[in-house]
């Protein structure tokens, strides 16, 4: 089926939307961005992001503009164990911390960003979670070259 929609994640998009319109508990379905959405009479509304599954590992996701993201969830919550297995499980408590401050300061990176950024920049982490923090937003700092990162930063909450 997937050869079917492989230069239009649109059409699936719509395909599935149509099919799921047949349930009389959902008032409307449509289509928004990567997933399909059930409005429901009273909320919550919900979104379903339709998927193939690849035969080698992984997912094919709308992008929401016809083409296709490939994503791998189980692969990526193998490597976050992983890792934090290897930082003595303080990457777990680090990244909440940041995921924290990130709410409570911007929302500017997304969740999964954090967490494989705070993955990747770490070779060893103690038990002092707020120099991890501080060491974090350094290396932030020096490496991105977002216009958009504030050029101070508070200090990182102790959850």
């Amino acid at each position: 089926m997937f050869e079917e929609y492989r230069y239009n994640s649109q059409a699936f998009l719509y395909r599935v939307r149509d099919a799921l319109k047949e349930y009389s508990t959902v008032q409307l379905v449509g289509v928004r961005g990567q997933a399909v959405r059930f409005f429901y009479v009273d909320r919550p509304h919900v979104d379903v992001a339709p998927v193939f599954r690849w035969s080698g590992g992984g997912y094919a996701l709308p992008d929401g503009n016809g083409g296709w993201l490939t994503t791998d969830p189980d692969e990526h919550a193998q490597y976050i164990a992983t890792r934090n297995s290897d930082l003595s499980y303080r990457l777990k408590p680090t990244i909440r911390m940041i995921k924290r401050w990130n709410n409570t300061h911007s929302k500017y990176l997304k969740s999964f960003h954090i967490e494989v950024m705070v993955a990747k920049t770490f070779n060893s982490l103690g038990d002092d979670s707020r120099n991890a923090c501080e060491k974090f937003f350094l290396w932030v700092r020096t490496t991105s070259t977002s216009p958009t990162l504030p050029d101070t930063v508070e200090p990182c909450p102790h959850i």
